[in-house]
């Protein structure tokens, strides 16, 4: 996907979990922030939606386009965070062009 970077007016965190240890001993989970990076939100016609059948799916979700970077992996490790909600790595359309944009779908985590 290619897009303008006036588009990509907003930040976004890469985030991935760890474990921080209090000092009783204790560990708990914990995120450690790998990166910022700027991002677009990617709207979907209402068609579209519907021919994808997963209306029910997309509650809960953001789908947004970032430069390319190999670090966006979609497992249980790593999360994003916009505006101090985090959110899961559902899917990626990564796009490999110089200049590319990967197409993420965001899970609110918790929901």
């Amino acid at each position: 996907m290619k897009a303008n970077l006036n588009e990509m007016r907003y930040k976004g965190t890469l985030n991935k979990l760890g474990h921080k240890t209090l000092a009783n001993g204790n560990t708990i989970p914990a995120n450690t922030r790998l990166f910022d990076f700027r991002f677009g939100y990617y709207h979907m016609s209402l068609q579209t939606n519907i021919q994808a059948n997963v209306l029910d799916e997309l509650t809960n979700t953001l789908t947004i386009f970032a430069k390319h970077n190999d670090s966006f992996v979609g497992d249980s490790l790593h999360t994003v965070t916009i505006d101090d909600v985090s959110y899961s790595i559902k899917e990626i359309e990564p796009d490999f062009d110089i200049n590319g944009c990967d197409v993420l779908v965001l899970k609110k985590v918790g929901a």
